[in-house]
Parts: C-alpha cells; structure tokens; sequence
C-alpha cells in the first residue's frame, strides 16, 4: 500500500491466480446506520495499459464477497456509535497467456448515512 498523488494505490505484485491478503483494511466510524456502495471502474477487471488485455479478479471485504461487476451494497444498521473494519482480501482469475505489463482498477468506497 502506497499514497501516490494523493490516490492510495494497492500493489499486488506478479499477478498469479491466487488469493491474496492486501494487509489494508476500510475502516468506517459511525454515530448511527449507514450504506457503504463499491464499485469497479473496470467492473472486476485488471486492465492493461494496452487495450484488449484482462484479468479477472474477485474482492472480499471480511468474509463478505463484493459483486465488482455493478456497485455492491453494504448496509449496517446500528443505530449507536460504533466502527466497522473491513480487510481487504483479492482473488486474482486465471493469468496464463496475458500480456506481462502493468494491469488496473480503480475502487471506489462511497459512505452514506442511512
């Protein structure tokens, strides 16, 4: 994990189909129930700077799998103060016969009280 730009950027490494622990973690601190909507600008693709190249991948947020192919949900509803701490946990897809390079995503967590 790195800040480069002001953009926290998540490296994974060699890409090798695997599941990977990212050691970083969402947390959320609250006064009361709130939405937590992600989404994939990629809709869970690893994208190559060259066009036409791809690599599945899969997130888990804790033990919640996270639907990256349209923005996915997550809804608590306590109504006293409290945190919630989400790891971030990636399952990279198949990666035999892609193009060696640099591949991405961009992740976005958005918060709303409910």
């Amino acid at each position: 994990y790195e800040r480069s730009g002001g953009m926290p950027t998540i490296n994974l490494g060699e890409l090798t189909q695997s599941s990977r622990d990212s050691m970083v973690k969402i947390y959320v601190r609250s006064s009361g129930p709130y939405r937590m909507t992600v989404t994939s600008k990629n809709s869970g693709e690893l994208r190559h700077d060259l066009a036409g190249w791809a690599v599945t991948y899969g997130l888990r947020m804790g033990s919640e799998t996270v639907d990256l192919s349209r923005p996915h949900q997550i809804s608590v509803s306590a109504l006293q103060s409290h945190s919630d701490d989400y790891w971030l946990y990636f399952d990279i897809g198949d990666v035999s016969g892609r193009r060696a390079g640099r591949y991405t995503d961009t992740l976005n967590f958005t918060i709303a009280a409910i």
